[in-house]
């Protein structure tokens, strides 16, 4: 497993195709990596999803893995305050480190951001993925 603390993975509204000031940061500071999965369940929590990690029953979770180029400890810090996992009591989202597969088979060490709380009855995503689900929904 390749080990680098500039990478990010996202699963939701800071995926390519969005635009919202999340993803601004990203497309200010990263390149793309590949698509690619955690181990987890995403729920739906109305205008964004949220990650569990592992969750029961885990599945893949699916998004897009990003390499932070262009002053990453800014970038990683901005994206902190953009997902409200530092500096609030109680934090909604936690940025840790989880494995991610990519489509060559390959497993890398990514930044996340996993929901702290316990999400709403039946909001689960079966599918793991964002953009099919909001897709599927029309």
């Amino acid at each position: 497993m390749a080990l680098d603390l500039a990478r990010v993975f996202v699963y939701g509204t800071l995926r390519e195709g969005f635009s919202n000031p999340g993803r601004a940061i990203l497309d200010e500071h990263a390149r793309p990596i590949d698509d690619g999965w955690v181990h987890g369940q995403l729920h739906d929590l109305g205008a964004y999803p949220a990650l569990i990690h592992p969750g029961e029953d885990p599945g893949p979770v699916h998004g897009e893995l990003y390499e932070l180029v262009h002053e990453p400890a800014e970038g990683l810090g901005r994206l902190d305050r953009y997902e409200g996992a530092r500096g609030r009591d109680p934090l909604p989202y936690d940025r840790r480190r989880l494995p991610v597969e990519v489509a060559d088979g390959s497993t890398h060490e990514a930044w996340t951001y996993a929901w702290t709380k316990t999400p709403p009855p039946n909001s689960r995503i079966p599918s793991g993925d964002w953009i099919a689900y909001l897709d599927a929904e029309g």
